[in-house]
């Protein structure tokens, strides 16, 4: 997917809570920690994740848009099951 084509994806969806690095040097618009400020990478700060995650199974509980479903991805894990129930009442 080329970059025109993220930024199509990205700006189709109302609202994104987290901040996610997409590539090409897109970030989707996160609302978490207020404009300007990058909650998302504040609360992995805090949540003290592993950089190591090869091999693991993550359970993302509660996933919203998924951003720490994508980072354990991104930290090499095997499987990653992201579930919110938000996502189940509101489709779009």
């Amino acid at each position: 997917m080329d970059r025109d084509e993220i930024r199509r994806r990205v700006d189709a969806l109302r609202y994104w809570w987290h901040h996610i690095p997409l590539g090409h040097g897109i970030v989707t618009p996160g609302h978490q920690g207020g404009p300007g400020i990058n909650g998302t990478q504040q609360t992995l700060e805090r949540l003290h994740l592993p950089e190591d995650l090869t091999g693991k199974s993550v359970l993302d509980v509660g996933a919203w848009d998924g951003a720490f479903s994508f980072e354990a991805e991104r930290r090499g894990a095997a499987r990653v099951l992201a579930t919110d129930r938000y996502a189940w009442e509101h489709p779009d």
